[in-house]
């Protein structure tokens, strides 16, 4: 009952806040979990985020598909200091994410605290939720940095 009204709350939210990512994700979970959808819960828990990061990336990649000469523009892109540039943000990137990932994993009531935080930026700062991943990554660099400030949590 407590996940149920938690979720009604994301979805309220989601609407409020005008994420409709947010309320669309928390009513199709309201509603696996309140039908016998719920048996399906471990699986899409097990490959829930691999399914969003493929779609994910097949959204990134359809600009790949749209150019001709793309070869010669990649070699040119990635040979250029800002090329070099993207290439380093990638593996940051990347393995900022799968540290926010462990973290939101062992400590799962922080996704609330992240959402919410995603439906501010959105709200009053034109943000664009890309989801817990990099929100997580970003909560490890701040962890890291205040307690590298000698602050603990």
């Amino acid at each position: 009952m407590e996940s149920q009204f938690i979720l009604l709350t994301l979805i309220a939210l989601g609407i409020i806040g005008h994420s409709n990512t947010i309320a669309v994700a928390s009513a199709v979970l309201l509603i696996i979990i309140t039908t016998p959808l719920s048996r399906y819960l471990p699986l899409l828990e097990r490959h829930g985020l691999d399914i969003g990061l493929l779609f994910l990336m097949i959204y990134i990649l359809i600009p790949l598909t749209k150019n001709k000469n793309i070869l010669l523009s990649i070699y040119e892109t990635i040979t250029s200091p800002i090329g070099i540039t993207s290439v380093l943000a990638g593996i940051l990137a990347t393995v900022l994410n799968g540290r926010g990932i462990n973290l939101l994993n062992n400590t799962p009531q922080l996704i609330l605290g992240i959402v919410i935080g995603s439906l501010v930026g959105i709200t009053f700062f034109g943000g664009i939720p890309v989801g817990p991943l990099m929100s997580g990554a970003i909560l490890v660099m701040l962890l890291y940095l205040l307690n590298f400030l000698g602050i603990y949590f």
